[in-house]
């Protein structure tokens, strides 16, 4: 899907109302009207005429003064319907691939190395080419909340980063992979070594930051283990 020459439909309510009209387009394999789908919702017609612009242009309703919905949207509603997380991740990401108003705000997000929640809303606002108006808000706030359900972004400490650059956690720290680099240092006494030698262990681990709950248990198994080795050699 292209983004239009001027502007950009968004969505005219929130990712919730927007469920709602998607998944009563569903429940027909016949064209709708806006009261057909307002008796669906216990929205008022008006309200799903706002959000109909934009599905049309993501590809999950048909144009037409009723709108039937396409087999991608029917697959969302289907998702969206069973609250089927992963189903409905997958379903918008088939959506919006061939989205070129989306392709521009991961880019942009990407670029900025992530944005906060008011500067990604201004930027949808801006990017789709709508004046900064209370719907305008409330639809871009819905884009975003698509975003999020596509995996497409993932809140990190209060910004937003587009997902598939997030580093992903590795298996949980345990023993075996714990690299042990160690040196000998031992001191001269006229033509032999101090008796004893003093060992040094040094432990170097790679972790992420969801394995440090398991990284003391870790140390301390590979400690006792250490220490088990000294006993059997003396």
């Amino acid at each position: 899907m292209s983004m239009s020459d001027e502007k950009y439909h968004l969505p005219g309510s929130s990712y919730s109302e927007l469920v709602k009209v998607v998944r009563a387009y569903g429940t027909s394999s016949d064209p709708l009207s806006p009261d057909d789908i307002a008796k669906r919702t216990g929205m008022h017609p008006t309200a799903v005429s706002r959000n109909n612009g934009f599905l049309v242009e993501a590809g999950i309703i048909q144009s037409g003064k009723k709108k039937q919905i396409t087999p991608s949207g029917r697959s969302l509603s289907m998702a969206l319907e069973h609250n089927l997380v992963d189903e409905i991740a997958s379903s918008w990401q088939e959506i919006l691939r061939e989205n070129d108003f989306i392709s521009k705000l991961l880019s942009a997000v990407r670029i900025r190395n992530g944005m906060d929640h008011s500067t990604l809303l201004s930027h949808v606002a801006y990017t789709a080419g709508q004046s900064k108006t209370a719907v305008v808000v409330t639809g871009a706030g819905t884009v975003i909340d698509i975003m999020l359900a596509a995996h497409l972004l993932t809140d990190a400490d209060g910004k937003y980063v587009v997902a598939s650059e997030m580093p992903q956690p590795g298996p949980s720290a345990s023993v075996e992979p714990l690299a042990v680099k160690h040196s000998v240092v031992g001191a001269r006494l006229g033509t032999g070594l101090q008796e004893g030698l003093g060992l040094i262990v040094q432990v170097q681990v790679t972790c992420t930051v969801q394995e440090l709950k398991d990284l003391g248990p870790a140390l301390k198994s590979l400690m006792s283990s250490l220490r088990a080795s000294s006993s059997n050699a003396e």
